[in-house]
Order: structure tokens, then C-alpha cells, then sequence
């Protein structure tokens, strides 16, 4: 939200905004003069945040979209904010792309990935946690995205194009479910990496009776780069 800074009154695009908690920090945020629009391919995971923004009457368009569609025709905004879009998408270009045509002169862009290749978790057995947490099991389709980000919104267009790295730790089992997807991994049906389904489902059971003892902690790096598109 620091490095996004909405303001009363913005327009905002929110690709890739999953559960819609973030969507309706920025909707708060923007106010009634404001609008956001969100989009998300996922249809189920809406339903919360659509029924949230509805009783607070925030002014959000939630969208089930692919993240490469095009955003409605006609829409234009003062801010897009992506936060682990790009990994999912079937080209990260097209989806970059795609949300920034939306951007008005002037208008400033947040691009926000994990470095999925240096996830850590706290684990009896770290060798078998790396291929567990591999990003094939996850489903992340580009896992070095973080490392390109600055190019990539440059090659966007953006000028004024900034970079940090960011480093989030969670404890707890709940807290690795949410930073790394950890169950998500322990579940995957395929067998990438060479991990059997069967070790996958004892590796989960074997975190469980771990965060018993202690509450396990999670630690994931990433970069988010802020941009702004020229006036002129």
C-alpha cells in the first residue's frame, strides 16, 4: 500500500487481485469519488470481497478475467498495482501490457513479485522442503520474474522506473500456507521434481507435527518496482 499510495478520488486497476483483500484496502482508500477495478481469473476467490465491498458499498468492479484480456474498453486510470500477476500469467509481457494500456499520462504503475526460487521454510528435512516448494509444484509458470521487473516496465514505457527488494517472513503453519502456498504444494497432484504424491503428503505431515513443537517460519524475497507512464 506504501509504495501504491492511493488517494481519494483515483481510478485503479488491481490485476491479479486473488482473494480481493488488498482491492478493497486501495477501495477504502480512494473513497467514494474514487473506482476500483479488479480483476482475477479465478471466479471463486471473489466471492468474499465482492459481498465485503457490497455491504460497505465501496465502488469496486470485480472482473473474472483472464490476467492478458484487455481491460474494458474505455478504461483509464490513474494507478495499476500488480502483486504476483506476472508469475501466473501465460506471458508476463502480454500481461504487463495489457494493464498498462489502461494507465493514463502521468499515471503510475506498482509491479510486485516473489523470487520463488529462494523460497525457505523451516523443515525436518530441508532437502526434501526445497523439491516440495519447487515453483513447478506450485504452478508458477515464471519464478525469476523479480530480477526483470525494472526492465521489463522500462520496456513498458514507464520512466522513473525504481526498485527494491523485500523480504516477508511468516510463522506459523497458517503463515507458510499463505506465504508459499506450502499446502497447495504438499497436494499437487503431478509429480514434478520427483517428489511421489506419497512423500508430498507425509512431508505436510511431518511440518504439522513440527509447527506443534515450535510455530515453523516461512521467508520469501522479492522485488516491487514503481514506474510512472510521461505526460508528454
Amino acid at each position: 500500500m506504501a509504495d501504491l499510495d492511493p488517494r481519494p478520488g483515483e481510478r485503479i486497476l488491481h490485476v491479479g487481485c486473488g482473494t480481493g483483500e488488498l482491492t478493497l484496502m486501495v477501495a477504502r482508500a480512494v473513497g467514494p469519488a474514487g473506482r476500483v477495478v479488479a480483476v482475477e481469473p479465478a471466479a471463486g476467490l471473489l466471492d468474499e470481497a465482492a459481498a465485503i465491498a457490497d455491504g460497505e458499498r465501496l465502488l469496486v468492479r470485480f472482473l473474472v478475467a483472464a490476467l492478458d484480456d484487455p481491460p474494458p474498453p474505455g478504461l483509464a486510470v490513474d494507478a495499476v498495482l500488480m502483486v504476483r500477476a506476472l508469475s501466473r500469467g501465460r506471458d508476463p509481457g502480454e500481461v504487463l501490457a495489457a494493464a498498462l494500456g489502461a494507465l493514463v499520462p502521468g499515471g503510475r504503475a506498482v509491479v510486485a513479485e516473489p523470487d520463488w526460487t529462494a523460497a525457505e521454510l523451516d523443515h525436518p528435512d530441508p532437502a526434501l522442503t526445497r523439491r516440495v516448494l519447487s515453483p513447478r509444484r506450485l504452478g508458477i509458470a515464471h519464478p525469476e520474474l523479480a530480477g526483470d521487473l525494472a526492465r521489463m516496465l522500462s520496456a513498458g514505457g514507464l520512466r522513473e522506473v525504481r526498485a527494491r527488494a523485500t523480504r516477508s517472513e511468516a510463522r506459523g503453519r497458517a503463515g507458510a500456507e499463505a506465504l508459499l502456498q506450502a499446502h497447495a504444494a504438499a497436494l499437487a497432484p503431478a509429480e514434478p521434481d520427483g517428489v511421489p504424491a506419497a512423500a508430498a503428503r507425509s512431508w505436510w505431515q511431518a511440518l504439522l507435527a513440527a509447527d506443534a513443537r515450535e510455530p515453523v517460519v516461512a521467508r520469501l524475497g522479492g522485488t516491487v518496482v514503481t514506474g510512472r507512464r510521461p505526460r508528454g
